[in-house]
Parts: structure tokens; sequence; C-alpha cells
């Protein structure tokens, strides 16, 4: 029984070990287009058109986890609501958890998760609010192992920007983005 626990840990470590090549520090970007809905009062506005979403980030890979702290800015959006216009626009700040198969692949999917903090804008009319709330992700996607070091990502995800207020509204703002980007790592 003995045997087997202590050989069982050495595969396991020698596993974890021998993938941990690709070890190491990363920074990039991603560009891509997001739809959003906007829920405020059990009345649901939803976006005609995707709208620009930008991304910097940098983290730590190790082994088949990424860890990440992403800033992203999501374009300006307009809804009507009642007689007046609203408009909301949203940067982030996310802390992401990615997960990648141990597959030996140029191509490789992965899942990923995160949180943090959604900053809004928001104007109805004469009015105006700065707020932050609570942000969260979840996704999937693929990426390309051009060199050892470069990559190349598409994915989606559906993500949760909280709840923009303004003059004693609250507009909730949940939908999917789509997007490609390129890492680089160190």
């Amino acid at each position: 029984m003995k045997k087997t626990l202590l050989f069982t840990l050495i595969l396991i470590a020698n596993f974890v070990f021998a993938t941990n090549a690709s070890a190491g520090a990363f920074f990039g970007i991603r560009f891509g287009a997001e739809k959003l809905d906007v829920e405020e009062a059990n009345t649901s506005f939803e976006d005609s058109q995707a709208k620009f979403i930008g991304a910097g980030f940098v983290g730590y890979h190790y082994s088949f986890f990424r860890l990440e702290a992403e800033y992203m800015y999501q374009a300006k959006r307009s809804y009507q609501s009642d007689a007046d216009r609203v408009s909301i626009e949203t940067h982030s700040l996310m802390g992401n958890l990615y997960f990648s198969p141990p597959i030996k692949s140029v191509l490789k999917p992965y899942l990923m998760g995160g949180v943090g903090a959604a900053f809004l804008d928001t104007k109805e009319g004469n009015f105006s609010d700065d707020n932050t709330d609570l942000a969260w992700q979840l996704g999937l996607g693929l990426e390309l192992e051009f060199t050892e070091n470069v990559f190349l990502e598409v994915g989606g995800r559906f993500v949760n920007m909280g709840e923009a207020e303004v003059n004693n509204k609250s507009f909730e703002q949940t939908g999917f983005n789509y997007f490609g980007g390129l890492r680089f790592e160190y």
C-alpha cells in the first residue's frame, strides 16, 4: 500500500514538474465585441449592435494554470428608459484564473473564470452618477502557440458587469463578449 501511494505521488509530481517548462510571467492585449442586455425594474433593453471592447493584462503562467490581472474598457452604450436616454460607460479590473488541459499540442482549449470590480459612469437626462460594483465572468477559448513565447487566443465569455445606478434607478448589465488577443510570455 505504501509503495503504491509513493509511486502515485512520484507520478503526479513528475507530471506537474514536467509541464513546468512553460512557467513564467506574461502580458498581452485583447480586442473584440460585446453584446450586453440591460435590465431596469423588469424592463429589458437589448443592444442592437455589438460594441467594442479592449483589454490589457499581465500575469503568471505555471504548468496548466494562468493567473492574470486584466483591465477592460467597454464602449459607451445608450438605451431608452422611460422618457430619458441612458448612457453607460464601463471600465473593469478583473482577476482571472485560466485552466488549460495538459495536452501536448500547439492548439489548446482553456476554461476561465474571473471576478473583480466594474467602474460605471451612468447618465440619464440631467442626472449622472459614478459607481463601482462587483463584476464576474466565465468563458472558454482556444490558444495557438506561434512560438515558445507568443500565443494567439480567441474566446468568448459570459459577463456580468454589475449594476449601474443613476436617478434612483438601477441598470444591470449582462451578456457576452467575443475576442481575439496576443499573449507574450517571458
